[in-house]
């Protein structure tokens, strides 16, 4: 759709809150080559296995760029976000 073709653009912040969460996995890559050589990615509600896994496992050898927010976006239900980098 038009989103999509939207993602030739690079964007320096990207908030990736979509639903249903399992899809998330699928958008992230494709977010992340649409981030600017210094832009940032912040994934929201990774307190979900099926989501923070699937991340770690991603960035396993990047981890440098992944700065847990959980200290910072922790809340009532215990949701947290990532923030990732691409530098």
């Amino acid at each position: 759709g038009e989103f999509e073709e939207n993602l030739n653009s690079k964007f320096d912040l990207i908030f990736l809150d979509y639903r249903p969460i399992a899809r998330r996995v699928y958008w992230l890559e494709k977010l992340e080559n649409s981030l600017s050589v210094t832009g940032a990615l912040v994934v929201d509600d990774v307190h979900k296995e099926h989501m923070r896994i699937p991340m770690l496992i991603k960035y396993k050898n990047k981890l440098e760029r992944v700065v847990h927010l959980k200290s910072l976006t922790l809340d009532k239900r215990n949701r947290y976000s990532f923030f990732i980098t691409n530098c």
